[in-house]
């Protein structure tokens, strides 16, 4: 194990730090990456909301200061870092000689933030990636021990890096062949139980492919909602507002905007319904499950309803569509997306709001529906893209909590479906024991149905597309 100095026995926050310049970005990143190390004891991190919290505190404090330059930085830090945290764990472990659970959470978020700088952010120079650190630990007011220690890491991996022979500039993991296993876990940047689990079910190219999508930036999709807008217009008013988009080629109506980099409500047409922001993964079930105008078909689980306006774009908004979740607020969320993109009993669809905790309340909608969309709670390890805090949050054994539920959901969706009718299964998942364990073990209960297929999705990401982890069953019904 390579060491890069001794550790500090105490990471006061007394000390140095004066005569710094202000740096708002890296501070705000510091004190939400705080909070992320704070909440690994209760696993309860919400990203998104700590980083709008400490975004508008920013704003707030350092008005002008804080412009478009800042934040971007501020979301790249943060993002980052939660995106290579194992990694940067796996790292800290190796350079510093000590446990690092012993390390204060002060000290593991400064070394996070400025390894991260080092080896992933390429357009800030090594020494600014160090400099920034050292200033960032002299404006948080830590010890001068703690200020060296940070200084003394961060020098020797980039030493360690100017070394790497094979790969010159970059952090010496693994080697593939050799140790596959730590290489998932460092380079990849995989927890050590998703790594097991992940090399227990795929090739470790696949893996490698999987786990890099996952690191990825995320580029904004949207699907151009047809009750409200045809396709070809939805896309000139893109062209004509000079924002660049690549075309699903299997889904015309699902767009990435590769540059763009605003807020979803300024887009051209989202205020009146055109569009909706949907990952590419998830706008495929409603295909999959292949509506018809005038038939009966449920959502068993909609909120907050992009599967289900999917659903009723393409029954043109004629027939019977039943969306119901077992959560008030979300269900009030779901009414107004329907309400904006035209989902209403005015355009002769009925989505009817129902409590749907108790599964028992839904009996008097058995056998009635010609298809029925049942998209469970699930860990959600298919969108780590977009929620890196995911792998922080999660534990293996959560893993167990969920097909128990997912088993007693999907058995009461066979019972809304006509005879001959279709239910499609689905999750946010790639884990097996939520996915294809639960379908098989519902069917084998239920003679009547047959699995039609099934596919699994893995994150991925290329130049013209990209696409959350997603599992997806047909089930149909048949005679005995």
């Amino acid at each position: 194990m390579s060491s890069s100095s001794s550790s500090p026995s105490s990471e006061s926050h007394t000390g140095t730090g004066t005569g710094t310049k202000a740096d708002p970005a890296r501070l705000a990143a510091f004190d939400v990456l705080m909070i992320a190390e704070q909440k690994l004891r209760w696993r309860n991190l919400r990203l998104d909301k700590v980083m709008n919290e400490l975004r508008a505190e920013y704003q707030g404090k350092y008005g002008p200061q804080w412009g478009g330059q800042e934040n971007s930085l501020f979301h790249m830090l943060v993002t980052g870092v939660v995106r290579h945290w194992w990694q940067l764990e796996w790292i800290m472990d190796r350079m510093t000689d000590r446990d690092i659970k012993h390390l204060s959470a002060p000290l593991k978020t400064l070394l996070r933030l400025g390894l991260f700088q080092l080896l992933h952010l390429t357009e800030i120079p090594d020494f600014a990636a160090v400099h920034s650190t050292v200033n960032l630990a002299q404006q948080r007011k830590l010890s001068k021990k703690t200020v060296g220690f940070v200084n003394a890491v961060l020098r020797n991996v980039q030493r360690q890096c100017d070394a790497n022979e094979s790969a010159p500039g970059t952090f010496p993991f693994p080697d593939t062949e050799e140790d596959p296993y730590g290489y998932l876990m460092s380079a990849q940047a995989l927890p050590r139980w998703w790594a097991r689990r992940l090399q227990d079910q795929f090739e470790l190219d696949t893996i490698i492919q999987f786990a890099t999508a996952q690191r990825q930036p995320v580029p904004l999709s949207i699907r151009v909602n047809t009750l409200k807008k045809d396709i070809p217009s939805a896309l000139k008013a893109l062209t004509d507002a000079s924002i660049p988009y690549h075309q699903h080629k299997r889904i015309p109506e699902l767009i990435t905007l590769d540059d763009f980099h605003g807020q979803p409500h300024t887009l051209p047409g989202f205020a009146e319904g055109w569009l909706y922001v949907q990952d590419t993964s998830s706008a495929m079930v409603a295909p999959y499950l292949n509506p018809v105008a005038g038939e009966t078909v449920i959502d068993l689980c909609a909120a907050p309803g992009s599967k289900t306006s999917h659903i009723a774009a393409l029954m043109e908004n004629t027939g019977t569509l039943i969306a119901c979740d077992n959560k008030p607020k979300r269900l009030e969320m779901l009414k107004e997306n329907m309400t904006r993109l035209g989902v209403n009993t005015l355009d002769f669809c009925t989505v009817e709001q129902r409590n749907a905790k108790d599964l028992k309340q839904l009996s008097d909608w058995t056998g009635i529906a010609d298809k029925v969309l049942v998209d469970v709670p699930c860990s959600g390890l298919g969108t780590v893209r977009k929620h890196p805090e995911i792998l922080l949050n999660l534990r293996e054994k959560d893993l167990t909590t969920f097909p128990e539920e997912q088993q007693q959901i999907l058995t009461h969706a066979l019972t809304l479906a006509k005879a001959g009718g279709t239910v499609v299964y689905s999750t946010c998942s790639i884990d097996p024991n939520e996915n294809q364990a639960v379908v098989d073990a519902v069917l084998s209960q239920h003679p009547n149905w047959t699995k039609l297929d099934e596919q699994t999705i893995l994150t991925y990401a290329t130049e013209t597309t990209h696409g959350d982890g997603f599992y997806m069953a047909r089930l149909q019904h048949h005679s005995s």
